[in-house]
C-alpha cells in the first residue's frame, strides 16, 4: 500500500479485514489508465467539487451564508473523507460519529465519479438513502456522514463557477470559462485541510 492514508493498522483485527476487503474495492475500481494519470500528472486534473456544508435545497442562501460554504476540489483518483489529518477532506474532530477513514470518493478520467463507504461504523447515506460498498455521484447529490454533510458539483464541461459550457475540450487543471470565474472562484475555494 503505498498511499500512507489508506492504512488500516489503527483498526481492530475484525474491522480491520472489512476495511481492506471496501478498500479492495475501491482501489481496483480505480482503474490502471486512471491511476497512471493520478500518480504522474504535475497537477491532478478538478473534475468536481464539495461543497461544506451542503446548503438545503430549498432554502435561498443570503451572500454571507454563501461565503461561509467551502469548496474542496475531486481530483482524478481518490478524495478521502474522515476525521484523521491525512484525509484530503478532513471532518472536525467534534463529530464523533465520523470514522477516521470514512469514505473515499473516486473520480475517473471519464470524468464520472464514485463513492465508497470504507467500512464505516455508522455507514454513508446519499441524498438520504444508505449506500452499502459503493455508489455513482451526480451533480446536486448530498453526501452526509454522521452529521456533516456535503454537496456534489461535477463540471463535465462546465465552468465550476457560473456553470456555463466551456468552449472545446476540457484539458486544464482549473477549467474556468473566464479570468472573473476562475478569481470569484479562488476566493472561496479551499484546496484541502481542516473545516
Amino acid at each position: 500500500m503505498t498511499q500512507t492514508r489508506f492504512l488500516s493498522s489503527h483498526l481492530d483485527l475484525a474491522r480491520r479485514d472489512l476495511y481492506r476487503q471496501h478498500r479492495r474495492a475501491a482501489m481496483s475500481a480505480c482503474g490502471g489508465g486512471t491511476a497512471l494519470i493520478a500518480d504522474l500528472a504535475p497537477v491532478r486534473p478538478v473534475v468536481g467539487a464539495i461543497i461544506v456544508p451542503a446548503p438545503a435545497k430549498d432554502a435561498a442562501l443570503t451572500t454571507v451564508e454563501l461565503m461561509e460554504c467551502r469548496r474542496y476540489d475531486i481530483t482524478l483518483g481518490f478524495t478521502t473523507v474522515g476525521r484523521s489529518q491525512s484525509n484530503d477532506i478532513i471532518v472536525p474532530v467534534s463529530q464523533q460519529y465520523v470514522s477516521r477513514r470514512h469514505c473515499t470518493l473516486l473520480a475517473h478520467r471519464g470524468g464520472w465519479v464514485e463513492l465508497f463507504d470504507l467500512a464505516s461504523l455508522n455507514g454513508v447515506r446519499v441524498n438520504g438513502w444508505s449506500i452499502s460498498g459503493y455508489c455513482t455521484l451526480s451533480t446536486g447529490d448530498v453526501i452526509r456522514v454522521g452529521d456533516f454533510s456535503m454537496e456534489v458539483i461535477l463540471y463535465k464541461g462546465r465552468c465550476p463557477t457560473c456553470r456555463q459550457p466551456l468552449p472545446g475540450e476540457w484539458t486544464s487543471a482549473a477549467p474556468f470559462c473566464s479570468e472573473r470565474c476562475r478569481i470569484i472562484s479562488s476566493a472561496r475555494h479551499v484546496g484541502s485541510g481542516d473545516l
